[in-house]
């Protein structure tokens, strides 16, 4: 589960000459709103900062056990790898 998401726009939302596309995780997976509740929300296409403790959002720890981390495979056969500077 990545959580690291929620924590990318707060700090983007920040930033005041932020440029860089934030891909979305928001329902990513189909327990993803079981795991995390709160207000994720987007307004005239900005990001809202949750103004809760923390996060700002809710974490079920006990529902993320139900859901164990899976390391996905990178095929790299027959595949172009680049970097920004290629």
């Amino acid at each position: 589960m990545k959580i690291t998401g929620i924590e990318t726009r707060i700090v983007n939302a920040e930033m005041r000459n932020w440029v860089f596309v934030q891909e979305e995780m928001v329902g990513a997976v189909p327990w993803y709103f079981d795991v995390v509740r709160g207000p994720i929300r987007m307004v005239d296409g900005f990001w809202q900062v949750p103004d809760a403790p923390g996060l700002g959002v809710e974490v079920d720890e006990a529902e993320c056990a139900r859901h164990p981390f899976a390391p996905e495979v990178l095929h790299t056969q027959n595949a172009v790898l680049t970097t920004a500077r290629s």
